[in-house]
């Protein structure tokens, strides 16, 4: 059973996750909230467990803030796989906040 904090928010935009063991590899959103994101990888499988970091830029957000966070594979599919993000400052938080809901 899949367990969120936060909404998600449907939302394509291109992701760079940097996997330990493959190393950077594209990718695109399925949907985004302030706990994690659901990333399609196409071909490329990533396995449960994995810690990563995950790059994006939110296309709402007028700074163009890029966002590099550290996060973990919670599950994979042959489509792609759920990022749980971990580690986030307040600020990360208020600023995902602000782009993500508008307020």
């Amino acid at each position: 059973m899949e367990q969120r904090w936060t909404e998600r928010i449907p939302m394509a935009v291109d992701v760079m996750v940097n996997y330990p063991s493959l190393g950077l590899v594209r990718g695109k959103s399925k949907d985004i909230g302030l706990d994690g994101m659901f990333v399609e990888t196409g071909a490329i499988a990533l396995a449960a467990d994995t810690p990563l970091s995950v790059t994006f830029v939110l296309p709402q957000d007028k700074s163009n803030q890029q966002y590099e966070l550290r996060a973990q594979v919670v599950y994979s599919c042959s489509r792609g796989a759920a990022l749980v993000f971990r580690g986030l400052d307040v600020s990360v938080i208020s600023q995902l906040r602000k782009s993500l809901y508008s307020y």
